[in-house]
């Protein structure tokens, strides 16, 4: 599975990068959202991983661009300012999940695994990552 990580927090984004290259993913790391449309024209990727709140843009201004460059891919929405009614927003804007910062091993695995089931790509697998657990880690 090919993953794009966008996010401005090095940190953030290498700790994720960490846990999917593990898993066997192929991941690239980009810190803006120029840049990551960008590379969506020049290479697809099967998932996208992305900060709400990068500089400047909100999530939802996030999610129309990113569909305008990748209408089929899932995006999950990563964000530490969560609440059920901008979860809910984001939903229907769109997003595939939206995961609240900091994320666990577990959470990220399950919704990459979601993500990679709904588009027909085979996820990691792990204990935690079969379709009945998801419900517990990813904010739906």
């Amino acid at each position: 599975m090919r993953i794009l990580i966008v996010d401005d927090d090095y940190h953030d984004a290498e700790q994720l990068s960490s846990i999917a290259r593990k898993e066997g993913m192929e991941v690239r790391l980009l810190d803006n959202l120029t840049e990551a449309v960008r590379s969506l024209v020049a290479e697809p990727s099967d998932l996208l991983l992305v900060d709400a709140h990068l500089p400047g843009l909100n999530g939802a201004t996030t999610l129309s661009l990113l569909r305008e460059v990748a209408p089929q891919t899932p995006i999950i929405l990563l964000t530490s300012q969560a609440s059920p009614p901008s979860i809910h927003l984001l939903l229907q804007a769109g997003a595939f999940r939206v995961l609240e910062k900091p994320i666990s091993r577990e959470t990220l695995l399950g919704a990459i695994s979601a993500a990679g089931l709904s588009r027909g790509v085979i996820g990691p697998e792990t204990p935690r990552s079969r379709p009945s657990d998801l419900r517990k880690e990813v904010i739906p």
